[in-house]
């Protein structure tokens, strides 16, 4: 049987007579619930009633941050509850690992060669993007025209094994310095793992005019929000804009990096591919990341 409440006295008084129940068991769900209603049709058709009562409520507690939430949660688990072991994350960097150049596509495509510098070239990426949104301008690339020339761009080879590998051992999630309006036809084709980047602005004219940082310390500050909250992160990446994402990672590693990036780095092991990383990573106890 199919229906939606709230029923009447009457309507429970025709289901009951139609099946011919003779006792009555509902929960104590208050006056919202019906069960006023409830009570009264079995009253007047004579059954008999059981009423499951609402377990006491307990005292809220007060949680200031995930972290408190999540001992919250692990104290109300039974004591034979087996204890989950810790959670590592996997945070990778987006293009040059697992994708092409974004904006290198771009240039290529519009015929802007000044579109292809990256952080690799300019590591101070408020000027980059300031760069990039003059130039958008100055060219009548619009958000729309971006969108489809990027639309057009595959994974690197292997790059959505690679994920799915990283994914059954542990939380994987990209974080990049990209944009979410840009970056979401890639990510669909890489399986549509979490990504964690910024947000565009864009005028009435449908042109790129600013942006919005997932966080005022980039990619860094996205580690670090991982770290507050007790988890061990694996950082990968390659540009000088992954520098400080990995000195806040458990563990950095440097994917093919430019030589710039290596000298100022020396410490950090150092991949040039998928199978190289997938390596690497395998050196790693997933649970003490």
């Amino acid at each position: 049987m199919t229906g939606r409440g709230p029923y009447t006295v009457e309507d429970n008084r025709q289901l009951l007579r139609r099946f011919g129940i003779k006792v009555l068991v509902t929960k104590d769900s208050g006056d919202r619930g019906g069960v006023l209603e409830k009570l009264e049709a079995a009253r007047l058709e004579g059954c008999r009633i059981v009423v499951v009562g609402r377990p006491p409520d307990p005292a809220p507690a007060a949680c200031s941050s995930l972290t408190e939430l999540i001992s919250q949660v692990r104290g109300q688990l039974p004591a034979e509850f087996p204890t989950p072991p810790p959670v590592s994350v996997l945070a990778l960097d987006l293009e040059s690992v697992l994708a092409p150049e974004l904006w290198q596509t771009v240039a290529l495509a519009a015929g802007v060669h000044e579109l292809a510098v990256t952080t690799r070239d300019i590591p101070d990426y408020d000027v980059l993007m300031q760069q990039r949104i003059r130039l958008c301008r100055e060219h009548r690339l619009t958000l729309a025209r971006l969108q489809e020339i990027i639309a057009t761009i595959e994974p690197l080879p292997g790059a959505r094994e690679f994920l799915a590998w990283a994914a059954a051992r542990m939380l994987t999630v990209i974080v990049s310095d990209t944009y979410y309006e840009l970056a979401a036809p890639i990510i669909r084709k890489l399986g549509s793992p979490l990504l964690a980047c910024n947000w565009l602005a864009v005028d009435a004219e449908g042109y790129i005019s600013g942006y919005q940082l997932r966080s005022p310390l980039g990619k860094a500050g996205t580690v670090a929000e991982f770290r507050r909250l007790g988890l061990a992160v694996i950082a990968v990446g390659d540009s000088y804009n992954d520098l400080g994402m990995l000195q806040q990672a458990t563990t950095g590693i440097l994917y093919r990096p430019c030589p710039g990036v290596l000298q100022r780095a020396p410490g950090l092991a150092n991949v040039d591919s998928l199978r190289e990383l997938q390596n690497e990573l395998e050196k790693h106890s997933w649970e003490e990341a």
